[in-house]
């Protein structure tokens, strides 16, 4: 699957532009909306690249913090994305739950849409909706980005990942950009 781009790696050099100021938006800005909506998609699928694998009984202790940190990464991505498009500003950090709250409030009509397409997807999966409430994932999820991507610095604690709603919230957010 990987083989083209590990020759490409090896053999020559590989020239990525999207740093070089020719992808930049018209307005100077360092920051490009269509790369982050594009590298969005590009970790989301990864995620599902790896759900998608075949299974056995080790698959769980070697994948879940790759999948985690790409599922994860997809969604800082997307709200940052969005925030961008809402208000033509960047907003930092990787807390999710604390960038969702900054787009809820310069963009509670596309909040709504991510939160009714949440829902939605939580009830395809066969779970009660009410059971999952968004806040409540967000907070318990905020930091599994930066928690599962340094696990192996020994940092002690005790992680939670509801990968269920957190897939489902990261396919909402992938809906929802194709909006915009």
């Amino acid at each position: 699957m990987f083989g083209g781009i590990k020759k490409s790696i090896k053999n020559e050099p590989i020239l990525d532009n999207r740093f070089t100021g020719e992808n930049m938006s018209q307005n100077n800005s360092s920051f490009n909306k269509e790369l982050c909506k594009k590298d969005a998609l590009a970790f989301f699928d990864t995620a599902v690249l790896i759900d998608e694998a075949p299974r056995d009984s080790e698959f769980l202790n070697e994948m879940l913090c790759p999948y985690t940190v790409n599922l994860m990464f997809s969604c800082e991505l997307f709200l940052k994305y969005l925030y961008y498009y809402s208000c033509s500003r960047t907003v930092k950090g990787h807390n999710i739950k604390c960038l969702y709250c900054e787009l809820c409030d310069i963009a509670p009509l596309i909040a709504e849409k991510i939160e009714k397409e949440y829902y939605n997807n939580v009830g395809e999966n066969g779970d009660d909706p009410k059971l999952f409430k968004l806040d409540r994932v967000l907070s318990m999820c905020k930091n599994n980005f930066e928690d599962f991507r340094y696990l192996h610095e020994g940092k002690k604690g005790t992680y939670e990942m509801h990968t269920t709603c957190m897939f489902a919230f990261a396919s909402a957010l992938k809906e929802v950009s194709k909006e915009y």
